[in-house]
């Protein structure tokens, strides 16, 4: 009887897949950088009031369903403390990778020059990190 019952409560659905789009879905992305302007056209989306929930808005824009809500509460960018490069250096970083049109050694040159590793270095030319920041 027991396993019978069992069987029976595994036939029923899935209460996550009730959730709406965005909740937290494979579909959003949660480590797509908020940007200044990202987070103006979800603000302005929402005031308008274009019949859009913030689940909706979510979908919309391909984030999850707490992104939305941090935007409209207006709470600040994520605090690093522990970050070595602050943003301007990584618009240096950026401007002097692009002046020197990617030659040999550049990343060598510029991880001794702001005391990092190469692969910081690398990883915000290749915008593995610091995408947020509009260059």
């Amino acid at each position: 009887a027991l396993a019978a019952t069992l069987l029976h409560l595994s036939a029923l659905p899935s209460t996550r897949s009730n959730r709406p789009i965005g909740y937290n879905s494979a579909q959003a992305m949660p480590n797509r950088p908020i940007t200044e302007q990202l987070a103006q056209q979800v603000r302005t989306d929402y005031q308008d009031g274009n019949g859009l929930s913030k689940y909706a808005l979510a979908e919309k824009y391909q984030i999850t369903y707490y992104q939305v809500l941090r935007i409209l509460r207006n709470e600040p960018a994520r605090v690093y403390p522990t970050a070595k490069l602050d943003a301007t250096q990584v618009r240096n970083i950026l401007r002097h990778y692009e002046e020197s049109n990617g030659r040999r050694g550049i990343i060598t040159e510029l991880a001794t020059q702001f005391k990092v590793q190469k692969s910081t270095i690398s990883d915000i030319v290749k915008r593995r990190s610091w995408r947020e920041l509009e260059a």
